[in-house]
C-alpha cells in the first residue's frame, strides 16, 4: 500500500512566514508561483542566487488509516532530496539524508499515528553545509572545490553554460509505503549462445519468508506472454528463462528496438497453497537483447576504442547530455522524449550523461530504449577532486552507486558506465599525494569493483578522458600512443582553427563544441531590450563560457564578413558551429576503425543562453541539429577539402556490402553545368573508402571556383532516387560570387501542418525559414538551394492558433535568410582588426598560448607512476 505525499506542502525560509509550496518541486519553482522575477529572464539570475543560501522549511499532514499502519512495515521513502534535510514525523525525528543521488527509506512504523499525521522536511543551506565540511578537510582546499563536499547536483552551482541557482527540494519521489514483503531489487542477466539467449533472473524480497512465491511473467515484442515461477532461496528467488529465437536490440540506425517486458510478482501463499492476490509486490522491467562490448585491444596505433554492439563494431556519433532543466521537476516526459526522439531524427545512436548532472530519470532510459540511444553513463563527479579518504563521504558514495545501478543495469541503452567527468586533469593539478592517490584508487579500483559487483555486465571506464590505466596520461595524440577517449577543446577554448580538427589523432572523441547563440527569438523571449546586441548586459549574464562571445565572434570572422545586424550574427553562428561540428566528425569518420566515436558537446540547455548546444532551451534546432542528419548518415559521402581538389570519401557504417554510382557535377549559380563525372562504388562493410579526386583545374580557371557548386549523388544499385546528396562550394563561403536570391513561396495548410515551397532564380546558400507564429521546427532548415528547383519543408502550426490562422497570414509571417542576404559593416581591414581586438579580448590570447603545452603537460603528468 502507497500513500503519495507528491502535492501541496508549506514552505518557509529561515523560520520566515510560509508560502504554497509542492513537492516534488523546489524552493525556487516555489518562489516563482508566489509571484518572484522569472530568474531565467533578463538579468534576473543576480538577485535570484541568494535564495539558494538559505534553510528551508517543507511541512504537510497526511491522514493514514488503522489497516495502512497495521502492515509488518511501514516507511517513508524518498527519491532524490535536494539535499542536507533532517526529516521528522509527528514532531520527532525520523532520519537524515545528504545525498540527492539516493533513494532513502526510513523506517516510520513507531511515529505514524491512525488518523491526521505532520511530515516534516528541514533543509540546510546547501553553501554553508559544504563549507563547513571543507573547514573540517584539510587537504581539498579552494572556493572551487567547495562544491565537492556535498552530494548535490554539481551544476546547481553554475556552470560554463548553467546559472548559479542552487535549488532546494525533492526532485523525484516523495511517499509512505506499508507491506508485509516487497520486492527490494532485481537482476536480469544475458547470456547470448548458439542463436539464443538465456536470462538469469533474480529478485530480492525485504524480508525472508517461506509463505511467498515468486514468478515472472515475460510479454515478447509480438505480445507473446509465457509464465515462469522463480525458485526460492532465503530472501531471493531466481530462474532461467530461455530465448530460443530472439528479437536482437539495436542501436538507432542498425535494426529495430525490440523490447521485452518482465513483471515479476512476489505473493504470499495460503495455507491451502494458492496465492493471496490481496498480498503482493510487482516490479516491471523493459529490457532489449543484446550484446556490448568495449574493444580496448593494441594495434600499431595504440589501443582501440571501440564499441561492438550484437557482435558489430560501430561508429558512435551524438552528444553530451546535461540536466533537462536547472529546477529538474518541470522537464517532463514529453519534453524528455522531444530530445530523445531528435537524437533518433538526427540519425544519432549515443548520448553521454555527463557527469556534473544527474543520473537520469526512468522517462529518459525508457526513451532511450525505445528510440536506440545508447547511453554513456558518467557518474556524478566532475571537474574537481573529491575526499575520498573520507570513510564516512566514502559509504555515502558506495549507497549511491549501488542505489543507481540496480536501478538502471538492466537498460538495453546502457553502454557504458563511466567514473567521472575530467577529475584525472583536477587529479594531476593537485600537489597532495593523498588526494591524487585516494581519487586515482577511487576510480580506477573501488569504483570498478562496485560496478563489477551491482552491473557486472555493464562496461566499466574510469573517467572521460581516460587512457584506461592508472599510470597513462590523457591525450596522447601522437601515433603508437593513442588510447582512450578525448576531450578536444584545443578548438574553442584553446582558440585554434576549425580545420585543426583534421590534425588532433583520438580514438574517440567524447567531447568537442564549438559556441552558438540560441534562436534569434529565443533571445527575444529572454531578452527585455528591443534589439539586443552581442555585449548587452542581458547577453552578457546569459554567456557563462568566459569570453564566450568575443571567441564566437573571432569564429564567425575566420569564415564571415562582420555582419551589420546582431540578427544575422545570431544565424551566421549557428552555421560556424554546424560547419565545424560537421567538418570533426566527418574527418574522424573517414578513418573509421581507427576512430570510432564523435560525441559532440553539447545536445541541450538547462536555461536560454549562449552555449555549444545544438538545440536551444526552447527546443528550437539550431543549424547543427539540421545538420547532423547529413553527417551522421550511415551511408553517405563525405569531402576532405582542398584549395584545388575535392577528395571524394564513400563512408559505410552498415554490416553490409553496397555497390553503386557516385556521379558529379560542377553547375554555375545560375544553373549551368559545367563538367559532370561519375565512378563505380563498391563498398565493404563498416568502412571508409576515397573513391575518386576531383581536379579544379581540369575544368575551370581559377577565376571561375568562386561562381560554381559542386553536386555529388551516391545512387545504389537497384534504387531510383539517391542515397546521398551533397552540395559543395568550391571556395570558402566569404569568397563566392554569390547573390542574392529571389525566392518564391507557396504556403498551403492542411489541418495543422503548414507546407512550404520555395524556389530560389540563382543558387542559395544555408536558407533559413522562420515563422513568429509557430514554436515546432520545420523540418528542414539552414539548406542549400539549387536554382530552379522546388523545395516544401513543412511545420506544426500551434494547436492553440490551427483554427483562427490562415495560409495567408502564416506566408506573410515567415522570415527567409540566406548567405548572401546578410547585410555586413566595414571591410576585409576592419574586420581582420576586429578580430584581432577579439583575440585580445577577455584574455582569449591566454588560452590560446596556454592550452597546447597544458595539454601536453597533463599527458606527462598522468604517465605518473602512483606511489
Amino acid at each position: 500500500m502507497k500513500v503519495s505525499l507528491a502535492g501541496k506542502w508549506l514552505l518557509s525560509k529561515n523560520g520566515e512566514q510560509p508560502i504554497e509550496g509542492h513537492l516534488p518541486g523546489c524552493n525556487y519553482l516555489d518562489y516563482i508561483a508566489n509571484g518572484m522575477d522569472d530568474p531565467f529572464y533578463g538579468t534576473n539570475e543576480n538577485k535570484a542566487k541568494s535564495l539558494g543560501r538559505a534553510d528551508y522549511t517543507y511541512e504537510r499532514t497526511i491522514d493514514l488509516s488503522e489497516d495502512f499502519l497495521s502492515k509488518d512495515h511501514v516507511k517513508l521513502t524518498a527519491d532524490g532530496i535536494d539535499t542536507v534535510c533532517d526529516l521528522f514525523i509527528n514532531g520527532k525525528f525520523l532520519g537524515h539524508s545528504e545525498n540527492i543521488n539516493r533513494t532513502y527509506r526510513f523506517d516510520a512504523s513507531g511515529l505514524l499515528k491512525t488518523g491526521t499525521n505532520t511530515v516534516t522536511l528541514k533543509f540546510k543551506d546547501p553553501y554553508k553545509f559544504a563549507e563547513q565540511e571543507q573547514e573540517k578537510d584539510h587537504y581539498i582546499t579552494g572556493k572551487g572545490s567547495t562544491k565537492t563536499f556535498i552530494r548535490k547536483t554539481p551544476c546547481h552551482f553554475g556552470w560554463d553554460w548553467g546559472p548559479e541557482l542552487a535549488p532546494t527540494g525533492v526532485t523525484r519521489y516523495i511517499g509512505l509505503e506499508a507491506y508485509n514483503n516487497r520486492i527490494d531489487s532485481v537482476n536480469i542477466r544475458q547470456n547470448h549462445h548458439d542463436g539464443c539467449v538465456d536470462l538469469t533472473v533474480s529478485i530480492k524480497a525485504d524480508a525472508i519468508d517461506q509463505m511467498s512465491t515468486a514468478c515472472v511473467e515475460m510479454t515478447d515484442p509480438d505480445g507473446n506472454v509465457s509464465r515462469y515461477p522463480l525458485q526460492q532461496k532465503g530472501s531471493r528467488y531466481s530462474g532461467t528463462i530461455t530465448i530460443k529465437e530472439p528479437k536482437l536490440w539495436w542501436p538507432n540506425g542498425m535494426g529495430e528496438q525490440n523490447l521485452y517486458l518482465l513483471k515479476f510478482t512476489l505473493q504470499k501463499k495460503t495455507e491451502d497453497g494458492l496465492s493471496d492476490e490481496a498480498s503482493f509486490d510487482q516490479v516491471v522491467k523493459e529490457i532489449g537483447l543484446r550484446t556490448i562490448t568495449l574493444d580496448t585491444s593494441k594495434d600499431e596505433d595504440g589501443e582501440q576504442f571501440k564499441f561492438i554492439v550484437n557482435g558489430v563494431p560501430i561508429f558512435a556519433k551524438g552528444c553530451d547530455w546535461i540536466p533537462g532543466d536547472s529546477f529538474i521537476t518541470r522537464f517532463t516526459r514529453e519534453d524528455a522524449e522531444f530530445y530523445i526522439r531528435s537524437c533518433r531524427d538526427a540519425n544519432m545512436n549515443m548520448l553521454r550523461v555527463w557527469g556534473g548532472g544527474t543520473y537520469e530519470s526512468e522517462d529518459f532510459y525508457d526513451l532511450c530504449d525505445k528510440y536506440g540511444i545508447l547511453i554513456w553513463q558518467d557518474c556524478v563527479f566532475a571537474c574537481n577532486v573529491y575526499p575520498f579518504y573520507n570513510k564516512d563521504f566514502l559509504h555515502n558514495v558506495h549507497l549511491e552507486i549501488r542505489d543507481n545501478l540496480r536501478r538502471i543495469r538492466h537498460r538495453a541503452c546502457l553502454a557504458l558506465l563511466c567514473a567521472n567527468n575530467e577529475n584525472e586533469i583536477f587529479m594531476e593539478l593537485n600537489k597532495s599525494d593523498k588526494v591524487r592517490k585516494s581519487n586515482k584508487i577511487f576510480y580506477h579500483e573501488t569504483l570498478r569493483k562496485w560496478a563489477a559487483k551491482y552491473a557486472p555486465d555493464t562496461v566499466f571506464w574510469p573517467g572521460s578522458p581516460s587512457s584506461g590505466h592508472i599510470d597513462v596520461g590523457i591525450h596522447h595524440f601522437e601515433k603508437g600512443r593513442l588510447s582512450g577517449d578525448s576531450h578536444l577543446w584545443n578548438i574553442w577554448h584553446g582558440m585554434k582553427e576549425i580545420e585543426d580538427y583534421k590534425n588532433y589523432l583520438t580514438r574517440f572523441c567524447s567531447e568537442f563544441g564549438l559556441e552558438s547563440m540560441p534562436a534569434y527569438k529565443t533571445i527575444l523571449s529572454f531578452n527585455p531590450e528591443k534589439e539586443p546586441s552581442l555585449f548587452d548586459d542581458t547577453m552578457l549574464v546569459h554567456q557563462k563560457s568566459v569570453g564566450g562571445n568575443s571567441k564566437m565572434l573571432w569564429y564567425l570572422l575566420q569564415k564571415y564578413k562582420n555582419p551589420k545586424h546582431f540578427k544575422d550574427f545570431v544565424y551566421l553562428t549557428q552555421i560556424v558551429q554546424s560547419n565545424a561540428m560537421r567538418y570533426a566528425t566527418e574527418c574522424w569518420k573517414r578513418n573509421i576503425g581507427k576512430q570510432n566515436g564523435a560525441l559532440m558537446w553539447q545536445l541541450n540547455d538547462c536555461w536560454p543562453v549562449a552555449s555549444w548546444a545544438i538545440i536551444d532551451y526552447n527546443k528550437q534546432w539550431k543549424a547543427t541539429m539540421y545538420g547532423a542528419r547529413s553527417f551522421n548518415k550511415t551511408l553517405m559521402i563525405s569531402n576532405d577539402y582542398y584549395d584545388d581538389r575535392f577528395e571524394l570519401y564513400v563512408i559505410n557504417e552498415r554490416n553490409q556490402a553496397y555497390k553503386g554510382t557516385l556521379s558529379w557535377s560542377m553547375i554555375t549559380f545560375d544553373g549551368n553545368v559545367e563538367a559532370v563525372g561519375s565512378v563505380p562504388v563498391d563498398m565493404e562493410p563498416i568502412k571508409s573508402e576515397l573513391v575518386t579526386t576531383v581536379h579544379f583545374d581540369q575544368y575551370l580557371k581559377p577565376s571561375e571556383y568562386g561562381k560554381v557548386y559542386f553536386k555529388a549523388e551516391l545512387l545504389l544499385e537497384g534504387e531510383d532516387e539517391p542515397e546521398d546528396t551533397k552540395l559543395y562550394l568550391l571556395v570558402a563561403d566569404k569568397k563566392a560570387s554569390l547573390k542574392k536570391p529571389s525566392i518564391k513561396r507557396n504556403v498551403t495548410l492542411n489541418d495543422d501542418i503548414m507546407t512550404v515551397s520555395l524556389q530560389a532564380d540563382t543558387y542559395a546558400r544555408y536558407v533559413y525559414v522562420d515563422s513568429k507564429l509557430v514554436r515546432d521546427n520545420f523540418s528542414d532548415n539552414f539548406f542549400d538551394m539549387e536554382p530552379g528547383r522546388e523545395y516544401r519543408i513543412t511545420v506544426k502550426v500551434p494547436e492553440d492558433r490551427s483554427e483562427e490562422l490562415t495560409a495567408e497570414q502564416l506566408g506573410q509571417s515567415l522570415d527567409i535568410t540566406t548567405l548572401a542576404g546578410c547585410e555586413s559593416t566595414g571591410n576585409a581591414w576592419s574586420d581582420r582588426i576586429l578580430m584581432q581586438k577579439m583575440f585580445w579580448k577577455d584574455k582569449n590570447y591566454v588560452t590560446r598560448f596556454l592550452y597546447d603545452p597544458m595539454t601536453k603537460r597533463l599527458a606527462r603528468l598522468g604517465d605518473r607512476k602512483m606511489k
